[in-house]
């Protein structure tokens, strides 16, 4: 693997110039990691480094003292970058573990201390700064919609928002994540969304086929959409 490459294609060295990623890379250390999946990259509480993914997927995640593993937010696209709100932050943060949902390779950053980003550039520095920002944001907006998602009181509800956000432009809308990671992120039993996705394709209100949806009926779709 090129890292150097992988660097320049990340959401954190998004518009860098040659110079500014050399000058960077001599400030930080990375290093080509691979996991399992269910292999766990980091405790939140623990975060010592930040993470760039270059393919598999990795999500946040919880578990309650029944033993249920609640996800959060997954990063699928290569490039996206985790762990950087926990390596920066001093709170308690309220997910306990970033693992692999499938077989993953990262590159693994340390060395991004205050101390060494005052040693950069000033333009450098504030780019940096912008990128991890940006990062950060998607993150609270992603928080957000699963917040009204998931406050929804019925799991037909959960499901109708849920398949909303994936849809495309052109009405499509395709499952990149297997029916138990669904279930995960809508707090809801696998089970339970299996039986209410059967009631919905047995009402003519979507059809599955593999890991493509099809509205069939937009009306009664839309009723539990808010």
């Amino acid at each position: 693997m090129d890292i150097r490459t992988e660097l320049q294609k990340s959401q954190l060295c998004e518009d860098f110039t040659d110079n500014q990623l050399t000058e960077l890379m001599t400030q930080i250390t990375v290093r080509e990691k691979h996991y399992k999946n269910n292999e766990i990259l980091f405790y939140t509480k623990e975060a010592t480094k930040i993470f760039i993914l270059v393919n598999g997927n990795v999500a946040i995640a919880k578990n309650t003292i029944s033993g249920k593993r609640i996800l959060g937010k997954s990063v699928s696209e290569r490039g996206e970058i985790t762990g950087e709100i926990y390596y920066f932050s001093h709170r308690n943060p309220f997910w306990d573990y970033a693992i692999a949902l499938e077989p993953t390779t990262v590159l693994e950053i340390s060395g991004i201390e205050k101390e060494k980003l005052q040693q950069l550039d000033l333009t450098l520095q504030n780019r940096l700064l912008v990128n991890l920002l940006k990062s950060v944001t998607r993150k609270f907006e992603y928080i957000g919609e699963k917040v009204r998602i998931t406050s929804e009181d019925s799991v037909r509800a959960k499901i109708s928002n849920y398949l909303l956000g994936l849809q495309q432009e052109d009405g499509s809308i395709e499952l990149t994540e297997t029916r138990e990671e669904i279930a995960d992120y809508l707090d809801i039993t696998r089970p339970s969304l299996s039986r209410e996705l059967g009631r919905m394709q047995k009402e003519n209100i979507i059809q599955i086929e593999g890991n493509k949806v099809i509205i069939l009926d937009v009306v009664i779709f839309d009723a539990f959409i808010e």
